[in-house]
């Protein structure tokens, strides 16, 4: 006779699988609510391990990490956004403990407004041409007043994420050093999803390419070929993605 604790485990397992299921169904019942055509410079191509088969695609966005320029400012996303987000922005920058308290205070969870314009940066230095052409343009807490806000889902994309306060110093280029009037900003940490997995009717596209590595996209022939694929991302009830249908993407004529 089987031990209990196998039994109660097997069945655990058998219960989180059931759920699981129930909540991919439930998130693709009906019309997607929202369906987006997008290339490989914004889901990029994963392969986890040497021995899986499985595939995934990673959603990049811009501002990426490590673009911001100090000197720039808040942007969009600057103090009054982040009090609409919930986070407590009265304690003065010039307090002595500003510094730390506002480099303390946790992310929180939003959705994040991303545009798909996939001529932004068309003509942009060739140092820019592999990047992402999803931009970061709005974050909120109600969904409902972002999807009325920005209607067209076929460039709009809105999909959970993480946000941060970030304590900003201003930075001298030419000086190369810190200069006074800090200011605060927020920042789009993560998305909730970001690696969205590829359906086995899809996968065999994918085999005899390589990943979409910053690596690959450094080499001339990435730089001559641009996106190598192109895919249709749905978001459903839960505002979960799933990938539909993928293609290949003739070699642009340069």
């Amino acid at each position: 006779m089987k031990r209990p604790g196998v039994l109660l485990a097997a069945a655990l397992v058998l219960a989180a699988d059931a759920f699981v299921l129930v909540r991919v169904a439930h998130n693709r019942s009906g019309s997607p609510a929202a369906a987006i055509e997008l290339t490989e410079l914004e889901l990029r191509l994963v392969r986890p391990q040497r021995e899986s088969t499985a595939l995934f695609l990673q959603l990049a966005w811009e501002p990426a990490s490590g673009r911001f320029k100090f000197e720039d400012g808040p942007g969009w996303f600057d103090k009054a956004k982040l009090e609409e987000l919930g986070y407590d922005s009265r304690l003065p920058l010039t307090d002595p403990q500003a510094a730390a308290r506002y480099r303390l205070m946790p992310s929180k969870e939003a959705f994040a407004v991303l545009e798909y314009n996939p001529t932004v940066l068309a003509d942009a230095s060739p140092d820019r041409a592999t990047w992402s052409r999803l931009l970061a343009v709005d974050v909120g807490r109600d969904l409902a007043l972002l999807r009325g806000k920005y209607p067209d889902t076929r460039r709009f994309l809105i999909a959970p994420c993480l946000v941060r306060l970030l304590y900003q110093t201003k930075y001298d280029p030419n000086t190369r050093r810190e200069v006074p009037g800090a200011y605060l900003r927020g920042t789009i940490a993560q998305m909730l999803v970001s690696e969205i997995s590829v359906p086995p009717s899809e996968r065999s596209m994918f085999e005899s390419l390589s990943q979409t590595t910053n690596d690959y996209f450094a080499t001339p022939e990435a730089l001559l070929r641009g996106p190598r694929y192109s895919v249709v991302l749905y978001y459903g009830r839960n505002y979960e993605p799933w990938i539909g249908s993928c293609r290949l993407i003739v070699a642009a004529q340069r």
